[in-house]
């Protein structure tokens, strides 16, 4: 189901569109489908069967449509059928398609639209109401070579001063090395019967920038240069590149030529895109012989929340809130270089809706002191809606200790490990070593090994200064602890 505003520049009322539809397999051969479109003054319904046969897929399906105008009312369907094969053998997509036949009365939505809309030039598009058109299209993959692809259309009008259009075209893509180019050749035929034919060629050259040894300024290069038979003719051409890192630059520079019936057209530009931690900031500027445009623009976001005010990168249909207390700096995974600030929080500007989407913190550049219990979580968000993630932390400073038993014995391994109020701290590892965090000044630790109280004891410590190391402070310190009472 979807719901929409429908915008057109022939139009000047901009109504609104509900559509909703739905597909149902009815056996492995036949699927059943069925919809419906409303707007203001028309409504349309559809109903149809698809059914795969061994020598291809066949559907078809009528659509009865109401449309209410000023003075008039207008009752009408449309009739489709259509059959589409894939021949393994040669893996030849055809899809001869879409024959469709409407009555008189039938409006498709586009054409209630523009009849609702006389007056404007919209309105004077009404009478171009199809009757019949059929539609056909070939496409066949010729390996490594690249494919090729056919495709043609004609229809007719119920004004029959419309006369009938036709057109077709061919074309073939492939590649070579860094080369993907495409080549084509179109033709129509207009009501009045009037020919019009354009040739084309599409070229992409990849500059290379693959590695860490090629470091080219761009990227990739784009052209396409299009002629026809009345001496029109057209030429583009663009570079594009893109610096690395967690908060990019892409910039870019076009030209473009065009010849339209002796008129020319000359135009330089260039433009560049700075996605950064707290917003995203872009620039644009040409210059031709029909004038000189120059575009700034910057988008960002402002969020605020029980916790403070977080900023960011704009929100995208679905975003999260990423709570990390003391792991200021954290960067966000996928988030646009967006990173825990002084609060603790930070902005992840793009979730899918309705969809699994993980979002983590890469710890790398945490505080030494502060600890992720966890670094990942999934959420599946609403649309438009702003999650928080709570990412819970451990602060203090980090501790090596060595625990023995009474005896003097390591500990045994998976002894489980708690602070004096009864916070699991960890467990020991091999040899009896165990690495902690949130050892403050001193207290103790309480280690069971075993249900009974002979299997448990307590560790007396003290946490020592910070010892300085090649100039610089040992975020953490290395202890020696030993069983000293039975924990009661």
């Amino acid at each position: 189901m979807s719901a929409g505003q429908y915008r057109d520049q022939l139009v000047q009322h901009e109504p609104w569109v509900v559509q909703a539809t739905i597909q149902r397999g009815l056996s492995n051969m036949l699927t059943g489908y069925t919809g419906v479109l409303t707007s203001e003054g028309y409504s349309s319904g559809l109903l149809g069967l698809a059914v795969n046969t061994p020598v291809g897929a066949v559907s078809a399906d009528v659509t009865m449509a109401r449309t209410d105008l000023a003075s008039s009312s207008h009752t009408g369907s449309s009739w489709r059928v259509s059959y589409s094969k894939r021949i393994p053998a040669i893996e030849t997509n055809l899809l001869l398609g879409a024959y469709r036949y409407s009555t008189d009365g039938f409006y498709s939505l586009r054409d209630a639209i523009y009849a609702r809309n006389v007056g404007n030039p919209g309105g004077n598009l009404m009478s171009y109401r199809t009757r019949n058109r059929l539609q056909l299209s070939i496409n066949q993959p010729l390996g490594t070579m690249g494919s090729m692809y056919l495709s043609g259309s004609t229809q007719d009008y119920w004004d029959g001063g419309r006369g009938r259009d036709t057109q077709y075209q061919a074309g073939f893509t492939g590649g070579v090395g860094r080369v993907a180019y495409t080549i084509y050749a179109q033709q129509s035929f207009d009501q009045n019967r009037s020919k019009h034919t354009q040739f084309g060629v599409n070229l992409t050259i990849s500059l290379g920038r693959n590695s860490a040894v090629e470091r080219g300024p761009f990227d990739s290069l784009s052209t396409n240069v299009t002629v026809d038979t009345h001496g029109d003719s057209a030429f583009q051409a663009s570079l594009n590149g893109a610096t690395a890192g967690e908060a990019p630059i892409s910039y870019g520079m076009n030209v473009q030529r065009t010849s339209n019936s002796g008129d020319h057209t000359n135009q330089l530009g260039g433009n560049a895109t700075y996605r950064a931690r707290y917003g995203t900031y872009a620039a644009n500027a040409s210059l031709g012989n029909r004038g000189r445009q120059i575009g700034l623009n910057a988008d960002g976001s402002i969020v605020a929340h029980a916790g403070g005010i977080t900023l960011g990168p704009p929100l995208g249909q679905a975003a999260a809130l990423v709570e990390a207390k003391g792991a200021e700096g954290g960067r966000i995974v996928n988030g646009q270089g967006a990173r825990i600030d002084g609060n603790g929080y930070a902005l992840l500007p793009s979730l899918t809706p309705y969809r699994v989407n993980r979002v983590a913190i890469d710890p790398t550049d945490l505080p030494d002191d502060v600890e992720l219990e966890t670094s990942s979580d999934q959420v599946v968000p609403r649309l438009n809606a702003l999650v928080l993630v709570k990412m819970p932390t451990v602060t203090g400073k980090a501790a090596l200790v060595a625990m023995h038993d009474h005896a003097g014995e390591p500990l045994p391994l998976g002894t489980a490990l708690f602070s004096a109020d009864g916070k699991s701290m960890g467990i020991v590892g091999q040899g009896g070593l165990a690495f902690l965090r949130g050892l403050e000044g001193s207290g103790a630790l309480r280690a069971q090994w075993g249900e009974s109280t002979a299997e448990s004891c307590e560790l007396p410590y003290a946490m020592p200064a910070g010892a300085s190391v090649d100039g610089g402070t040992d975020p953490g310190a290395r202890l020696t602890l030993r069983c000293e009472a039975a924990a009661s």
